[in-house]
């Protein structure tokens, strides 16, 4: 229930985010962090001080390792596909699909460097490893390697 004197806050190391009516969803995991606002509002902080940053529903903050954070538009439906099992992309970066993939696979999802550069756009059904795999192998030019400790992901033009 609503109570101004006593403001819902989530941490997560440093940083974290204050619910202002909302509803919202987020993710801190290893160097990704990001907030998605479906309705309301909330105030992040990315840096344990005061808020740097108001999100409203439809806008989303992403931060990958220490770089600076930045907010985008984003469609709550997509933001929120993940409760029904699904991943929605729209122009991110590959390591930050490896990251989300890596929540829910056994071995994590290593992008190697000459994939960093390569950016994801659409929808992956959550299932088994492979098949989410080989899903993005369809719409990326990339080679996967698993390995007994992780699944790695080269650009096709890598050796």
């Amino acid at each position: 229930a609503h109570d101004p004197s006593r403001p819902f806050e989530v941490r997560s190391g440093h940083r974290s985010v204050r619910v202002l009516g909302t509803a919202f969803d987020m993710v801190s995991h290893d160097d990704m962090f990001r907030v998605s606002v479906a309705r309301g509002a909330v105030a992040v902080s990315t840096t344990g001080q005061d808020a740097d940053f108001h999100l409203a529903a439809g806008q989303q903050l992403n931060q990958l390792r220490k770089a600076p954070a930045d907010v985008s538009e984003v469609d709550p439906t997509r933001a929120f596909a993940w409760r029904h099992g699904v991943l929605v992309y729209q122009d991110r970066p590959l390591g930050e699909v490896a990251a989300d993939m890596s929540r829910y696979f056994e071995k994590p999802v290593v992008v190697m460097p000459t994939a960093t550069s390569l950016r994801f756009t659409g929808a992956l059904k959550v299932a088994d490893e492979a098949t989410v795999l080989d899903k993005l192998d369809d719409y990326l030019p990339i080679r996967v390697e698993r390995s007994a400790d992780q699944i790695a992901i080269y650009a096709l033009a890598e050796h």
